[in-house]
């Protein structure tokens, strides 16, 4: 089975310049972020739904950005092929994805508490 051809372009682009990898990891997650905030976050903020949606995916997203520029500092600096960097992000992605899902309840009470804190702050 072949890959599509935009694919093999896309890894082969990514080979050879690993730069993009640190610059999207780095830029475009808090990039994609806001994005979403400013868009869709709003469009449906008063559904339960949204709720779940947003805490999953801003939970995500923000530690994938945290952990993922330390990572793709290091492994750049080490002289890491592209390919590599790009499969690192997506399974560091995907475990952080399956941890928050997993644990939705605590990470959606931590939350909910530090809110309840930072609140309680600003009024004073």
């Amino acid at each position: 089975m072949a890959l599509n051809s935009s694919i093999a372009e896309f890894l082969n682009i990514i080979n050879q310049n690993p730069v993009y990898m640190v610059f999207g990891v780095a830029f475009g997650m808090p990039l994609f972020m806001f994005i979403y905030g400013i868009t869709l976050g709003r469009l449906f903020r008063k559904s339960f739904f949204s709720k779940v949606l947003n805490t999953i995916l801003f939970t995500t997203f923000g530690g994938v950005w945290i952990m993922g520029f330390i990572l793709m500092m290091i492994l750049f600096f080490i002289g890491v092929s592209g390919i590599k960097l790009f499969f690192s992000t997506l399974l560091l992605f995907l475990f952080v994805l399956t941890f928050v899902v997993v644990n939705y309840k605590t990470v959606n009470k931590f939350i909910d508490e530090q809110m309840i804190m930072i609140t309680e702050k600003s009024k004073k």
